[in-house]
Formats: C-alpha cells, sequence, structure tokens
C-alpha cells in the first residue's frame, strides 16, 4: 500500500475514472488493527491485491508496460485521470 501510494504522489501511477471498480473498492479499505501500514484482508481488497502484484512485477522487470505490440489498439487518452491516496 505504501509503495502504491509513493507511486501516485509522484504521479507514476494513475486510475482512469472508467476503473470503477478500482475506485469503488480500494480508496475505502479500512487499515488492519495490528499493522495500520496495512490493509485489513478481511475486506474486498481484490483490487489492491492485483494491483500489488502488478507494482511488484514491475520492479521485478516481469512485466512490461507502456509499450504498445504491433496491432494493438491504443486506448484513447480522455485527459481525465484520479488519484486518490
Amino acid at each position: 500500500m505504501e509503495a502504491l501510494k509513493t507511486l501516485m504522489a509522484n504521479g507514476e501511477f494513475f486510475v482512469a475514472n472508467r476503473c470503477r471498480y478500482w475506485l469503488a473498492t480500494v480508496p475505502s479499505l479500512p487499515r488492519d488493527p495490528r499493522l495500520p501500514e496495512d490493509v485489513d484482508s478481511s475486506a474486498n481488497d481484490h483490487m489492491l491485491d492485483a494491483t500489488s502484484y502488478l507494482i511488484a512485477g514491475t520492479s521485478g522487470g516481469h512485466v512490461v508496460t507502456g509499450e504498445l505490440r504491433a496491432g494493438m489498439p491504443r486506448m484513447p487518452d480522455t485527459g481525465e485521470r484520479v488519484i486518490r491516496i
């Protein structure tokens, strides 16, 4: 969670408005009462887990982001960005 906050604060990670499930669940996750730097794992933290795996994969060099392969459609950039920390 802290790595995600750092990435978002530095403008290296953003969540688009169309990612409604992420926006509905991740920002409102409760903290773990025993470990305040972590979220309560009994909550619906599936999207945060998936995001954490992506971050861990990119830092380890296992996931390539930002490059399009030939024939892959580019998503339109609407300029709308949502950052919630």
